[in-house]
C-alpha cells in the first residue's frame, strides 16, 4: 500500500504551486503587459503568491478561481489586503466557491459603475 505522509504532502502542495506561479507570472506578463511592464519578476511572484493566499484564507482552492481574483485585481485594482467588506463576500458560507467569486466579481462592478 501506497501512503503519503504529510510532510510529502506539503512539499507536492509547494511544488504544485511553484508551478502554479510561474505559469502565472508568464500568463499575466503576455496578457496583461501595460500592467506588468513596470513590475518585476519577483514582483509578480509575490502579487501571484498573495493571491493564492487570499484564496487559500478564503477557502477559494480551484486555479480557474485563483486567476479570476488576479484577473479582477488587474482589471478593478481593489485593495491588497482585502478590506472586510471583500472578505466577507469571499468568505460567505453556505455558497460554493465558484459562486462566492462571481458575486465578488459582481459586487465590484457594482463598485466601479
Amino acid at each position: 500500500m501506497f501512503t503519503l505522509q504529510q510532510k510529502q504532502i506539503a512539499n507536492f502542495t509547494k511544488i504544485e504551486e511553484a508551478k502554479f506561479v510561474q505559469k502565472t507570472v508568464v500568463f499575466i506578463k503576455y496578457n496583461y503587459r501595460d500592467w506588468a511592464k513596470n513590475r518585476s519578476d519577483e514582483e509578480l511572484d509575490d502579487f501571484v503568491n498573495e493571491m493564492i493566499l487570499i484564496g487559500k484564507n478564503s477557502k477559494i482552492f480551484k486555479e480557474v478561481n485563483i486567476q479570476k481574483l488576479i484577473f479582477l485585481n488587474i482589471q478593478f485594482q481593489y485593495p491588497l489586503p482585502l478590506t472586510f467588506a471583500h472578505r466577507i463576500l469571499l468568505k460567505e458560507e453556505n455558497i460554493d466557491e465558484d459562486h462566492r467569486v462571481k458575486k465578488f466579481y459582481k459586487a465590484l462592478l457594482n463598485i466601479s459603475s
